[in-house]
């Protein structure tokens, strides 16, 4: 397994544009997280077409209970992300 990106808003704007960046890279695994499931899918599906591996959370950074929630299930699966 390579480097693993966490890229919160990863639905549209700069974190799309990052993990579109992102996704060019070698070994690379990409966590995208936002709170439109629907669009982070097809970035997640735009971003294993350049080649990476990707996965989909979603996240909603305004909901405390959820940011706890979630960044344990990241954990759990990746418990060395190396860049957020």
């Amino acid at each position: 397994m390579g480097k693993v990106i966490l890229i919160t808003g990863a639905s549209s704007g700069i974190g799309e544009a990052l993990a579109f960046e992102w996704s060019h890279q070698k070994d690379v695994v990409l966590i995208l997280a936002a709170r439109d499931h629907a669009r982070l899918e097809a970035v997640r599906v735009a971003c294993v077409a350049n080649g990476a591996v990707a996965e989909v959370i979603e996240l909603d950074l305004s909901n405390g209970a959820w940011i706890e929630k979630s960044v344990s299930e990241i954990a759990e699966h990746y418990p060395q992300i190396e860049i957020v």
